[in-house]
């Protein structure tokens, strides 16, 4: 529609349909599903930027060819948070 954006898109939990407890059998995300969603999206021109909020991490090779950070909620372990953590 010719409107401007800023071209940043957050995704948040593309790939949780449900909580684990809750799936039943075939309602998971298939990982060939999941491999390929995140190799589209590295894929993106760098000038554009996507950020994913997702509890399942990306498959190791593709990590590789992007900005990733891993929440771990340990000190020390990828990083704390988006806030830091109180000492």
């Amino acid at each position: 529609n010719q409107l401007p954006h800023p071209g940043i898109v957050v995704l948040d939990s593309p790939l949780v349909t449900y909580r684990r407890r809750d799936t039943q059998p075939g309602e998971e995300i298939p990982e060939d599903v999941s491999r390929a969603f995140y190799e589209d999206l590295a894929s993106t021109p760098p000038h554009l930027q996507i950020i994913v909020l997702e509890n399942e991490d990306p498959p190791p090779a593709v990590q590789a060819g992007i900005q990733y950070e891993h929440f771990s909620r340990t000190i020390g372990v990828g990083r704390y948070g988006f806030f830091p953590a109180s000492r």
